[in-house]
């Protein structure tokens, strides 16, 4: 199961890449999880509303890529684990870039997760993908009360463009 696991983590990489090395610097971040955000609600039919507020220092290419694969990451554990309703994606990008992804699925127990380890790779690869950027990632979820994803890039790890 785990090598099956990590077969689809590789597979949806190498799609993004092919999907995104290339048009990311003349769309920008925003525009390319807009594309993310247009595909996965048709696939999977989960609303998702996509707001952006401020516009801070350009991040660098590098800085976008790992934010969207982030943002990639998060919705594909949502379509696998969560059973939700509806997803908000908010970015705010002032001094800091602060991005949250919260759904209102079944959530899940976030000490009883610690203790199985291949049942959240997702997880562990989003931790490994902010660290790569300095940015800080914080998981909060509650069982039965959804999942918060929340992501802040602070002032002093920006790089501009």
């Amino acid at each position: 199961a785990l090598q099956a696991g990590i077969q689809e983590i590789y597979d949806d990489v190498r799609e993004l890449l092919l999907n995104f090395r290339s048009r990311l610097p003349d769309a920008g971040l925003y525009q390319a999880i807009a594309v993310v955000v247009d595909k996965f609600q048709q696939q999977t039919g989960i609303a998702i509303e996509f707001e952006c507020v401020g516009q801070g220092v350009p991040l660098s290419r590098e800085q976008q890529l790992q934010i969207l694969f982030i943002v990639q990451e998060a919705l594909s554990n949502i379509r696998k684990h969560a059973d939700a309703d509806s997803v908000t994606i908010r970015i705010e990008d002032g001094r800091n870039f602060e991005l949250s992804i919260t759904d209102d699925g079944e959530g899940f127990d976030m000490e009883e997760l610690a203790q199985q380890s291949e049942s959240h790779i997702g997880l562990h690869i989003m931790q490994e993908r902010s660290t790569s950027i300095n940015a800080q990632l914080t998981v909060r979820s509650v069982q039965g009360q959804g999942t918060c994803v929340q992501l802040c890039l602070s002032e002093e790890h920006r790089h501009a463009a």
